[in-house]
């Protein structure tokens, strides 16, 4: 039997879980992790973190912001959902997409949407497994702007 995961919504409290979590792409830094759960000790309305956790460790998460427009409602966009390798394939993405989606309808969003590379199966087949609708003719375009600043 394996052992029980739950998710939740990350606040201010959180700060050495995200610290200590192996679930990011790179090693999480306390400049950015304190700017994404609230600096000031009281949670950020905008920035979403959704922690998936296993006997008290982060095994996935889910992120992302909402943004405002001045001529449609609020959207959320879902920056990036990861589960580590160990926990995959146990419904642990699933849940913390549909939380993500939970707490930006909760915070006024209308819609949601996420980006992914072509190759990235697993994601593009969680996306659709939860009716997400894929767009076809996008072009999207990046900039480094780290690599512009003088």
């Amino acid at each position: 039997m394996q052992a029980a995961w739950h998710i939740r919504e990350a606040g201010p409290m959180d700060l050495e879980l995200v610290l200590q979590a192996d679930v990011f792409d790179g090693p999480a830094r306390r400049d950015w992790v304190l700017r994404t759960l609230g600096p000031d000790g009281q949670p950020d309305p905008r920035n979403l973190l959704m922690l998936a956790i296993l006997a008290g460790e982060v095994v996935g998460f889910a992120s992302g912001t909402v943004i405002d427009h001045p001529d449609k409602p609020p959207t959320l966009f879902i920056n990036e959902v990861g589960v580590n390798d160990s926990a995959q394939r146990q419904g642990i993405g699933r849940a913390l997409l549909q939380a993500i989606r939970t707490a930006g309808r909760a915070r006024g969003c209308q819609a949601s949407w996420v980006t992914t590379e072509a190759e990235n199966s697993a994601a593009r087949a969680l996306y659709r497994a939860e009716g997400g609708a894929e767009t076809v003719d996008i072009v999207m375009y990046d900039w480094n702007e780290a690599s512009l600043a003088r």
